[in-house]
């Protein structure tokens, strides 16, 4: 059985828009009680599901904190849920998910603890079609007991290059599409590329990775919004 993925990401998505930049300005997870993402891997086949339930939500000095639960299938123990939170502010929303990682890391590391350890993706005020955002780089622990391994996961020329608009089965969301270059090492040598689509008010709802011929290796999907563990694919083992 797959070992939950334990990794946690921060996605810093600013939200006040100006001039002829693109609004994001949109109270976060307004009523939102859950929401679920599947990933695939290159065979379309799942490779695991997490189910984020709305724990808290309270005002910061700022603006507004929201504390998820994620629950990961498959799931050898449910003591390995962990806690994620959505932060939003007048300036930004910060978003602290398990399924920022590409969907071929769920499937190639199932057997280990996968982590996050830092690293932010941050993306301006204002967007507009074309714009380039800065590099990001994420830390990522594999853990098999007693053994720890690292990974270093950066993201290059990074820029947004239009609206669109989406359709999953957990609704249709109008996106800002953010696409990047990545790298891995010392995994790979070879860069990929990463295509994300990012609602207002929800983050992601759906990303892709790539080779650099262009092969899709990994797919994540935001597939369920207030829906029930079991409706929203869940099968307990």
């Amino acid at each position: 059985m797959k070992t939950i993925f334990n990794l946690l990401a921060f996605v810093l998505i600013p939200l006040l828009a100006k001039g002829q930049s693109q609004d994001l300005t949109t109270d976060v997870f307004s009523n939102v009680s859950n929401l679920s993402y599947t990933t695939y891997n290159a065979e379309n086949q799942i490779t695991s599901e997490t189910f984020y339930r709305v724990t808290s939500s309270f005002n910061t000095l700022t603006g507004k904190k929201i504390m998820l639960l994620a629950d990961v299938k498959p799931l050898e123990d449910p003591s390995h849920s962990t806690y994620n939170y959505l932060e939003q502010d007048s300036q930004c929303m910060t978003l602290g998910i398990k399924n920022i990682l590409p969907g071929y890391m769920f499937d190639a590391y199932s057997n280990m603890q996968l982590n996050i350890e830092s690293g932010t993706f941050e993306i301006p005020v204002d967007f507009y079609p074309g714009q380039h955002l800065p590099d990001a780089q994420l830390t990522i622990s594999l853990r098999v007991v007693p053994i720890v391994h690292t990974l270093e996961y950066t993201l290059k020329n990074r820029h947004f290059t239009k609206r669109e608009v989406l359709n999953t089965s957990a609704g249709t969301f109008e996106c800002f599409v953010v696409e990047s270059i990545t790298h891995i090492t010392p995994q790979s040598d070879e860069d990929g590329r990463l295509k994300q689509w990012i609602a207002p008010g929800i983050g992601l709802v759906k990303q892709m990775h790539y080779t650099k011929n262009g092969e899709m290796t990994g797919l994540t999907l935001l597939t369920g919004i207030n829906t029930s563990e079991t409706n929203s694919g869940f099968v307990q083992n």
